[in-house]
């Protein structure tokens, strides 16, 4: 067998092995679920609706902890869109260093030739995707929807005008229990319905299946099903939730009075004048606490001495802590887990105790390459497959997000004095450093900066002795 048929025959495999997998996958996600689902009791069967809806709702406390700075720092960076025509060529080293921070598919792809386009469509309309959201927040609900359920979809409203439309578009993010899949008559695929919560499956029209970008990470035991951060983390998540009821219900019903007043005893005559303790009525309690509360209480009595008399034999504290079973410790375990788990760590979650600007920097660096630019990089490949042929006609079209990149001064400060000392930094470029305006090309703003002239040592010549 050639090598082309044998590459063929294994492709071929692969598509039908997948094709029964999402066919398997259809008929199975409404009869079972994960064991561990976030925000239920693990036992319990989940449709694919309801098990998102709980992931969703699962995104608070440490969840939200964790999930929060990655969704921020994705929808922070901007987007950039490149474009590859037969009649462009390269521009030098000023494409390379506008898109330095560009994922390492977008370099290669500079490296081949792409144009970096400012001001092209798909810029505005990712940057104003609807009437509703704007592009940071459209992004930002991507992220979480990413992490919390392993998926998160956008609409593609619009389109061009061979087939019918105005050539514009709208990009509208759809939760993952708003999204169905469209099977034929031989349970495969063939396109998508948008069912909004209280509207009916049947009553919504099918959409196209290039109407829908689906943005997933794939589940490595399976491709056709989806893999969620949050997902990995259920028993830490419903162990965290189960911790704070507990402790919440310890504080609700716990009874903690600060101080005990004992009774004085008393001779009864009935029982041949042996000592007996006062019993008071509900009326004289109320009257006797409230009375030693306005002669005894705030911080103006603080150490004045109290009269025991034959009413009240003794005072003593009774404060005691709640019964906890280790909440605090245990607490400490399921967050480390959780965050560890995410991949997001204490300090860039806004925790600075401890912390200094080294740790920073370490901490930021590793929690960008680790879970925001791989996020970032498949967001980037699935618009550049996706939603870059609706506006491609004879070029090609690249979609990405800047990788988000860990900052230090100092380290800046190093990188922008060795750029300029070997003339490798236009004007312009050092006064955006400085976060100054620039003075554009005709006052010289694209000229390399040339090394500042060293001055001479000062050299003191040897005095004359006197004759």
């Amino acid at each position: 067998m050639a090598l082309k048929d044998h590459f063929s025959t294994a492709r071929d495999g692969y598509e039908n092995s997948l094709k029964a997998a999402r066919r398997a996958s259809v008929s199975n996600k409404r009869a079972s679920s994960s064991p561990y689902q976030p925000g239920g009791d693990g036992a319990s069967s989940l449709t694919s609706d309801s098990g998102a809806v709980r992931q969703y709702a699962a995104v608070r406390d440490i969840p939200w902890t964790a999930i929060r700075p990655i969704a921020v720092s994705v929808a922070n960076q901007d987007f950039k869109v490149g474009v590859r025509a037969k009649s462009r060529k390269m521009r030098g080293p000023r494409i390379i260093t506008k898109s330095a921070n560009a994922p390492h598919f977008i370099q290669k792809a500079i490296a081949e030739g792409i144009e970096v386009v400012d001001d092209h469509p798909i810029t505005k309309l990712l940057e104003t995707p609807n009437t509703e959201l704007c592009g940071w927040a459209n992004m930002w609900c991507t992220v979480i929807s990413l992490a919390a359920t392993g998926t998160a979809y956008w609409l593609i409203d619009g389109a061009a005008a061979e087939d019918g439309g105005d050539g514009s578009y709208q990009l509208w993010y759809l939760p993952k229990h708003w999204v169905r899949k469209f099977l034929g008559a031989d349970g495969i695929q063939i396109g998508w319905r948008v069912v909004p919560p209280g509207t009916d499956e049947e009553s919504q029209q099918p959409i196209p299946l290039r109407s829908i970008i689906k943005f997933s990470f794939p589940d490595p035991a399976n491709p056709a099903e989806d893999f969620s951060l949050l997902q990995s983390q259920a028993r830490a998540v419903n162990t965290d939730d189960e911790l704070q009821k507990s402790q919440h219900s310890s504080m609700a019903n716990g009874m903690r009075p600060g101080m005990v007043l004992v009774a004085g005893d008393l001779e009864n005559p009935a029982n041949g004048n042996k000592p007996q303790q006062v019993s008071f009525t509900p009326e004289q309690r109320a009257e006797l606490v409230n009375s030693i509360r306005l002669a005894y209480r705030g911080s103006e009595h603080m150490g004045d001495p109290i009269i025991l008399d034959g009413m009240i034999k003794d005072v003593y504290p009774y404060t005691r802590a709640p019964a906890e079973l280790d909440f605090i410790n245990g607490a400490k375990l399921t967050k480390s887990r959780i965050m560890e788990g995410i991949g997001t760590n204490p300090i860039v979650a806004g925790q600075v105790e401890g912390a200094n600007r080294a740790s920073a920097y370490v901490a930021q660096y590793i929690f960008f390459q680790n879970v925001v630019n791989p996020i970032i990089t498949l967001i980037s490949q699935i618009l550049t497959m996706r939603l870059a042929p609706l506006f491609a006609k004879e070029e090609s079209i690249y979609i990405w997000l800047d990788r988000a990149e860990a900052f230090d001064a100092d380290l800046q400060m190093t990188k922008v004095g060795m750029l300029a000392e070997y003339s490798s930094i236009t004007i312009d470029e050092l006064r955006e450093f400085a976060d100054m305006k620039p003075v554009g090309a005709a006052k010289g703003g694209d000229k390399f900066v040339s090394p500042a002239a060293k001055p001479a040592a000062d050299v003191a010549k040897p005095k004359k002795k006197k004759a």
